[in-house]
Formats: C-alpha cells, structure tokens, sequence
C-alpha cells in the first residue's frame, strides 16, 4: 500500500527492510532528500527498537547535537558510493545496483 504512487520502488525498499531485520541495528544513520520516504522502512519499528538519526541535515535542525556517536548502518537516497565514512567508521554498500535507496553496512 506505501509504494501504490511508485511501485518501482518497492523491491528496493523491501531488500533494505529485510536486511535491517537481519542486523538489527540500534542506531540507523538516514541520508535523505527532502521528499524521500522512510516511513516504509520502520513500519516494524514497534516490534524493534530502532533509534533513526538523519545526517548531514540542512536545515535549522542540524544544530540540535545528537547524543548517538556512532550508527550500525546507514541508509541513504542520495549516495550510491562503494563506502559512506561517517564519525571515523567506513560504511560499505550491500546494494549498489538499486537506483534509488542504498543500505550500508
């Protein structure tokens, strides 16, 4: 029902979901564009205990310190790059063939 406007975004979204329930990270960096969704990817969120965190903020917003030093992933609609380094920590690709949302691990 979340990808009806834009069903070509579906299989991306469901590799990123699936593999986030196999890590089962804490902490998960978001890389986002301003109208990008990430509502789909926490729709389990109630059953885990996820804390997202958005990087590199533009807006006012980014100067609120975060308390979280470190993430378990990232995942990011404006990146599609072999590695993300963040906070002194690589972060390695796990989709670089999707064309739209990317997880990093």
């Amino acid at each position: 029902k979340y990808f009806t406007n834009r069903p070509e975004l579906y299989d991306e979204y469901k590799f990123v979901i699936e593999n986030l329930e196999k890590i089962e990270p804490k902490n998960v960096g978001l890389m986002f564009a301003t109208d990008d969704w990430e509502y789909p990817l926490f729709t389990t969120s109630y059953t885990q205990n996820i804390n997202p965190i958005h990087l590199n903020v533009s807006n006012i917003t980014k100067n609120i310190p975060h308390k979280i030093d470190s993430v378990d992933c990232i995942i990011s609609t404006t990146t599609n790059s072999n590695t993300i380094d963040y906070n002194g920590k690589r972060y390695s690709n796990m989709n670089e063939k999707n064309n739209f949302i990317w997880l990093y691990k």
